[in-house]
């Protein structure tokens, strides 16, 4: 009798950089000017891995983010005013909250 056993692994690497600019003559929760991720990451509620690329530049008031699957379909494109970009992810308004701008 002849027995073949067979076991096999898979290994994948993925790779992401984040750069900061920071301004040390500011207080500190201003010293950070810019941020820019560009990569792997792993959506929360998915589970999957998407390949974002994001800027937040406060001294040009830009958000850029730009999110795509491991096929390259994109599934999130925004380009606005960094002053426009409110409400998402963990600054999503609570149920008690007031929406921004609103009375307390």
């Amino acid at each position: 009798m002849t027995r073949v056993t067979s076991i096999s692994d898979q290994i994948v690497l993925r790779e992401s950089w984040r750069a900061q600019m920071r301004d040390g003559s500011l207080p500190s929760k201003k010293r950070l000017r810019r941020d820019v991720f560009t990569g792997a990451d792993q959506r929360k509620f998915h589970g999957d891995f998407v390949h974002k690329e994001r800027v937040i530049d406060k001294d040009t008031n830009r958000y850029r983010e730009l999110v795509r699957t491991e096929s390259g379909e994109i599934i999130h494109d925004v380009d606005e005013l960094l002053t426009d970009h409110f409400g998402n992810g963990s600054a999503k308004f609570k149920k008690n909250q007031p929406e921004h701008g609103g009375e307390p």
